[in-house]
């Protein structure tokens, strides 16, 4: 066939297949605009009968058209569950779905505009107006997460983050109000974007603070990255909602987030990005009493996630003020859990490494100098089925460490007089003058021995040879913790303990026990105070009962002698004191005399002073649990009425 008429055979074939479907469409396009409004109905009534059955929760839709070929306008939106607060409303909501995906039978969105949206969460005790939509009968999250594919589902979470965005959003006021147990916040919102670019602002109407919003979103490479930042570079405001929810305040003037899906393969997610905040405070009570200050503190992150398991690889990068340091963590949860952490820093000068603590965190160091180096090096491994091979490593290395000045707190105080004060219910009770001129103090070399050897075996029998952290009787509390799911046994050092006394609050936080290592660790690893003084410190300011501190009191109180006279038994009765000082009337029955279960803790301390050739065999083979108390620990136990008994005559 000559190559003219096959070129016309072509040109007539493409032109008749170009009519057809310009005919197709067409007929598409015609259908559309006579059933679209049958099926815009359908659809709403189907999500409403679902919201209604679901959720218990009636959704409104007042008036809603189309304003264009496949333009959406909704109208007088209200959403609010049964019997509860309006969780939500809009006034004018309008969308442009992708005729594309309609026709596949997805919904996605062009683009959206609503020009006034409010949002109210409303929660009384456990009663709220929004968990439902989080925890219904039928909801994915009671999933058991032993059974959940993590990887697979945050990669679906991802990807219809980034597929269902929008590309182009104009949110021009969306109001978020909360009321938490009567306490309420307002902000407003409002959020753009167009293409790759997304701005917008969040203003905090209750305290009248403002924050812009930018950043960039490419849907192709599944990238993210937005600055959250003040209108006055330099002022540093609260984040609305955050004490509402989680009872902690979170202050800052910059915030950056990135992320990065890098990919998904052979069932493993991988992700990277960045976490920042310039000048961020933090205040939670159970992280500290005070404000927690960070200048700068980025995480430069890169996780995969697997089938059962998150790990953040220990190449991130974490920065806390002018310190850096490699953090990972990893989690696993298949047929057992396994948790890890890891922090190691490099070797950094001293004056570094404590101005890069956290203010409101380590307040003892505040100021304090010193020459040579410092690194911090920290291991974490727990495998739920086996607790008792438990992997803790926490140490602090030194090179050519000296210190050159105490910060506001003279660490070698402890070596002099100086004066102790108790606490009771998180308040200044008594002070205790430490020191030779106090009737009541007693050397070291004047406290019997029996006594020391007992506190020794009952509270740190490792004292005289760590070096503050006794990590093998911490690896066991972790243990025998986890095993009972609650606290059975700690793992403080008589170190740990005097520190806690002496230099921090009561208060149970995050911040006094990390304060707590370090100071411990300064104290012991650099020989500011011996051993011995620690010891005799510890014996004269430990609460042995009420309104009873020091081993003299102790005496006087129970059994109306000094320290220098008590029996074997009378110490080894007082060092079991030690855990709940308070308590003391409860091992007692009501005759005065040691309960039954004494008897063990009595054979298990002598066993271990025996072996230990603490006790003589003698000492052993006579010793009973009994002890004689006197007035007026005596009057506690078995309380005398003060008025006489009645006379057959007076009867």
């Amino acid at each position: 066939m000559p190559s003219q008429m096959r070129y016309r055979l072509n040109i007539r074939f493409m032109g008749r297949t170009i009519i057809v479907l310009l005919i197709l469409i067409c007929t598409l396009a015609l259908a559309w605009l006579a059933l679209r409004n049958y099926v815009l109905h359908k659809v709403i009534d189907s999500v409403e009968a679902r919201f209604r059955t679901k959720y218990k929760s009636e959704l409104t839709i007042k008036e809603n058209s189309f304003t264009g070929f496949a333009r959406l306008s909704l109208i007088g939106i209200t959403l609010a569950p049964e019997n509860m607060d309006t969780l939500f409303e809009a006034d004018t909501l309008v969308v442009d779905p992708s005729l594309l995906a309609l026709l596949t039978g997805h919904i996605k969105l062009v683009s959206i505009e609503a020009t006034y949206m409010r949002v109210n969460l409303v929660k009384n005790d456990s009663i709220t107006n929004y968990r439902i939509f989080f925890h219904s009968k039928n909801d994915s999250a009671h999933v058991n997460t032993a059974t959940r594919d993590y990887s697979a589902f945050a990669n679906n979470l991802l990807n219809n983050f980034f597929y269902y965005l929008p590309v182009n959003m104009d949110i021009r006021h969306l109001e978020v109000s909360t009321q938490v147990n009567e306490k309420k916040e307002l902000a407003a919102i409002s959020l753009s974007k167009h293409n790759e670019k997304i701005g917008g602002s969040l203003e905090d109407l209750t305290q009248h603070k403002t924050w812009n919003m930018e950043g960039t979103v490419n849907k192709g490479t599944k990238t993210f990255a937005c600055k959250l930042y003040g209108t006055d570079e330099k002022e540093v405001r609260s984040l609305p909602f955050m004490e509402a929810f989680t009872d902690a305040q979170l202050y800052f003037n910059t915030f950056f987030f990135s992320l990065d899906i890098n990919k998904f393969s052979r069932d493993v997610l991988s992700l990277s990005g960045k976490i920042s905040a310039d000048d961020l405070r933090i205040h939670h009570d159970k992280i500290s009493k005070d404000e927690v200050l960070f200048n700068q503190l980025s995480y430069d992150y890169h996780f995969t996630v697997s089938n059962h398991a998150v790990v953040a690889d220990s190449v991130g990068t974490l920065q806390i003020n002018n310190l850096t340091a490699k953090y990972g963590f990893s989690f696993s949860n298949d047929d057992h859990k396994e948790y890890g952490i890891d922090f190691n820093t490099d070797f950094v000068p001293a004056n570094d490494f404590f101005a890069s603590l956290p203010q409101g965190m380590f307040n003892n160091f505040d100021q304090m100098k010193a020459e040579g180096q410092l690194q911090y090096l920290f291991h974490f491994r727990f495998n739920s089925e086996m607790p008792n091979s438990l992997e803790f490593e926490s140490s602090l290395k030194k090179e050519g460490f000296h210190i050159l000045k105490y910060g506001v707190t003279n660490f070698a105080m402890l070596n002099g007089d100086f004066i102790y004060t108790a606490y009771e219910n998180d308040k200044p009770f008594r002070t205790i003058n430490v020191s030779p001129s106090n009737p009541d103090f007693v050397p070291l070399q004047n406290i019997p021995a029996c006594f020391k050897n007992a506190v020794l075996t009952s509270e740190d029998g490792s004292f005289f040879f760590h070096n503050g952290f006794n990590e093998s009787a911490f690896k066991k509390s972790i243990a025998a913790n986890y095993e009972a799911g609650k606290f059975v046994r700690g793992g403080s050092t008589i170190t740990m303990q005097l520190v806690k006394n002496v230099f921090l609050s009561r208060h149970k936080t995050i911040a006094r026990k990390a304060e707590e290592a370090l100071i411990v660790w300064l104290i012991e690893n650099n020989h500011i105070v011996s051993k011995e003084r620690m010891l005799e410190v510890y014996l004269n300011i430990i609460e042995l009962g009420p309104n009873v501190y020091g081993l003299n009191e102790a005496a006087h109180f129970y059994f109306n002698k000094t320290a220098s006279e008590l029996t074997l038994p009378e110490s080894i009765f007082l060092a079991s004191l030690l855990p709940r000082p308070k308590w003391f009337k409860y091992s007692f029955d009501k005759d005065g005399s040691l309960k039954p279960y004494f008897a063990d803790y009595f054979r298990v301390v002598s066993n271990f002073l025996l072996k230990k050739n603490l006790i003589t065999q003698e000492e052993y083979d006579h010793l009973k649990p009994e002890i004689t108390l006197k007035w007026p620990a005596k009057n506690v136990v078995m309380p005398v009425d003060s008025l006489p008994p009645l006379n057959e005559d007076e009867e």
